[in-house]
């Protein structure tokens, strides 16, 4: 039996589990309404990728391939129709989308990557949410990474460490 249900709640893992689609509203309006992957990986708005959990949201300016974002170019895979890649954009990524990578710092670096030092590791069970401050140009981010890829790489034992932003995950919208 295909019957709709309009189902309301605020706890963004239980939306994720039950919908098919999902709308996202804020002050009776709505913001975004699309499958509920599309949801998550591309939100519409700053205020949309706020409301589902998107911990690093940077102003940017954009200038056809790339943005920038505090210093360090950063080239982008995928941008929606409704955003021109030129002028003052918003740039978002998951914490989960954003790697750490066992590059030497002093090494000549691939794109989309630069240097951080963690400065918070907050461990929530079988997960660590750790910020990085740049070292050098780059944007202060928030990294998530699951208790294994913590551990086999030793996250603990150093602060420095390479911080790649994914251009596929590269979220960019109007800016606000």
């Amino acid at each position: 039996m295909d019957v709709p249900v309009i189902f309301v709640t605020h706890d963004l893992r239980e939306a994720h589990l039950l919908a098919e689609s999902i709308a996202v509203l804020d002050g009776g309006a709505v913001l975004q309404f699309c499958p509920r992957d599309e949801t998550f990986r591309r939100p519409a708005s700053r205020r949309v990728a706020e409301l589902t959990g998107v911990l690093n949201l940077f102003a940017s300016v954009a200038d056809r391939t790339r943005v920038l974002v505090d210093g360090p170019p950063l080239r982008v895979e995928r941008t929606p129709a409704s955003v021109e890649l030129a002028g003052a954009v918003d740039v978002a990524i998951r914490a989960e989308r954003c790697l750490l990578r066992r590059f030497d710092p002093d090494d000549p670096l691939p794109e989309n990557c630069f240097v951080a030092d963690i400065v918070a590791d907050h461990t929530f069970g079988n997960s660590h949410t750790l910020r990085l401050t740049p070292i050098g140009p780059g944007p202060l981010v928030e990294v998530e990474t699951a208790a294994r890829p913590y551990e086999v790489p030793g996250v603990a034992s150093r602060a420095r460490w390479v911080v790649e932003l994914p251009a596929e995950d590269l979220i960019v919208m109007p800016r606000a």
